[in-house]
């Protein structure tokens, strides 16, 4: 579990895991050098239950703490969370009877009940199940709830681990690599609730998210070029690295337009409306926007500006 400035939800998401019908398992908290005591919690629990390991993160950022976490990480099976979700208490077990049951899976995720910043139940994710349905959407969008996931650890340190170049799609990048040597599926079952908050960090960077998902769709669809770009040298995915793996400057334009506008509509569907409006102003309109697309940029930049003026900010 990374944890960066948690504390407001932290209690709920260690409790989570401490109430886990498969309790034989290593918790490990990786403070990512936060500033709002969450630290002091994780050390609080630690002293409480011997099955807790507080780590701190020596390099900042979501992938470094999972590598650091990776690195000191003892069992079989290496299980995701956030410290702002909580899992439902026989998570644990229904995974890793699925792992168990399925050699060729290396991942198992779940579908998840979304709540608010207040725990208000407010939608659901339902990404598919099946290996295959998984294995070709991958190539075009993320379909795994990554604080959901269950995955065999042997996997993820021969793959690689996580990759820090790809901000903001780190797990889709390590999916999209380890669907390459192993199957990944989901659990139709609600076996997380996922919390939507306007300080959550998927609301935050949605350019570089998406810049970063373009690179990692495309790398996994072309075997030879990461023969012919070296990722090492790459400190963060930017327009530049998409022109030099083959994108022309139209393709970026459109997909940062579409995506940018699909994360808007997903935060409007679960109501985090200024989340949204934060989405929206800070995309581009450009000249060449087509007339359907920029309508549907302008219609909800008024429908969310009508909105805030009637209903305020909530």
């Amino acid at each position: 579990m990374p944890v960066k400035n948690a504390r407001r939800y932290l209690h709920d998401s260690i409790a989570g895991v401490l109430t886990q019908t498969h309790a034989d398992f290593e918790l490990l908290l990786i403070d990512d050098y936060s500033d709002d005591r969450s630290l002091s919690v994780c050390n609080s629990y630690a002293r409480s239950d011997r099955r807790i390991i507080v780590l701190q993160n020596q390099t900042s950022g979501v992938a470094a703490a999972l590598n650091f976490g990776i690195a000191h990480a003892k069992g079989v099976y290496m299980a995701r969370i956030d410290a702002d979700d909580v899992c439902v208490p026989s998570r644990f077990e229904r995974q890793i009877a699925v792992l168990q049951a399925n050699p060729e899976i290396a991942v198992v995720g779940t579908w998840a009940r979304v709540v608010d910043g207040q725990g208000v139940e407010i939608g659901s994710l339902t990404p598919p199940t099946q290996a295959t349905n998984i294995r070709s959407q991958l190539l075009s969008s993320n379909c795994v709830i990554h604080p959901s996931v269950m995955a065999r650890l042997a996997v993820v340190k021969d793959i690689g681990g996580y990759r820090p170049v790809f901000e903001g799609c780190e797990d889709y990048d390590l999916w999209l690599r380890i669907a390459t040597v192993a199957g990944i599926c989901n659990l139709n079952e609600m076996l997380l609730c996922y919390r939507m908050h306007d300080a959550q960090v998927s609301w935050q960077r949605v350019e570089q998210r998406i810049l970063s998902e373009l690179a990692a769709a495309r790398f996994a669809s072309s075997r030879d070029l990461e023969q012919r770009v070296d990722l090492g040298k790459i400190k963060a995915i930017n327009r530049e690295t998409l022109l030099v793996i083959g994108f022309k400057p139209q393709e970026i334009d459109d997909a940062l337009q579409i995506r940018t506008i699909g994360t808007a509509l997903e935060a409007i569907r679960f109501k985090q409306y200024r989340t949204a409006q934060s989405i929206l102003a800070k995309l581009e309109i450009r000249r060449e926007m087509p007339f359907k697309r920029l309508a549907i940029v302008q219609f909800l930049r008024t429908f969310l500006y009508l909105r805030s003026y009637l209903y305020g900010s909530s």
